[in-house]
């Protein structure tokens, strides 16, 4: 991304993911690329949905140490393709995408116990 981030946007919305740039590995539809990649989609989706859910409609949280442990997936597959250079199916991000949203918005509902 060597221009300016407004001309980059406009230039790209539609065609790539920003978060990783790689187009195969976003949600299409038709000839719309999505924004984001199928593992930022399902943390986005997931966030809201656990949140909704667990804490407006149930007021429910997990143990902090499961919502750490329910990160790791989404951390280890990162590390896996980053310094192992395994590729990583869509499946598997939007599964790792969807344990790690519902991990995240665990942790930060623990957060309000600690002030």
């Amino acid at each position: 991304m060597n221009m300016k981030p407004i001309r980059y946007i406009k230039e790209n919305f539609g065609k790539i993911p920003f978060c990783n740039e790689k187009p195969d590995t976003a949600p299409h539809l038709g000839k719309f690329c999505f924004p984001v990649c199928w593992r930022c989609f399902a943390l986005i989706t997931s966030i809201l949905i656990t949140y909704l859910v667990a804490h407006v409609w149930l007021n429910m949280i997990f143990p902090l140490w499961i919502s750490f442990v329910m990160i790791c997936p989404t951390v280890i597959d990162g590390i896996a393709q980053y310094i192992f250079g395994i590729l990583s199916n869509n499946r598997r991000r939007c599964i790792t995408g969807i344990i790690s949203g519902i991990g995240i918005t665990m942790t930060i509902l623990h957060i309000p116990q600690y002030f």
